[in-house]
């Protein structure tokens, strides 16, 4: 399992919330999700957010870049 679904999946948020918090339609979301498509850096820095409001100490470079 990949990272961000882990973190997504920590905060019980599914796909379909996690898209329209970052304002993306659910395949696009899937889509960088899985790996397909990357996040954009704006979208990089909503998803993180999101991720703060339950888990306050997490940073972008944690969720994207650190393996």
């Amino acid at each position: 399992m990949n990272k961000i679904k882990s973190y997504r999946q920590a905060i019980s948020y599914s796909q379909n919330k996690m898209a329209f918090e970052l304002g993306l339609s659910i395949n696009g979301y899937r889509q960088k999700e899985s790996g397909e498509t990357e996040f954009k850096k704006s979208e990089m820095l909503k998803f993180t957010k999101v991720i703060n409001r339950f888990m306050p100490n997490i940073t972008v470079q944690e969720i994207f870049f650190n393996q």
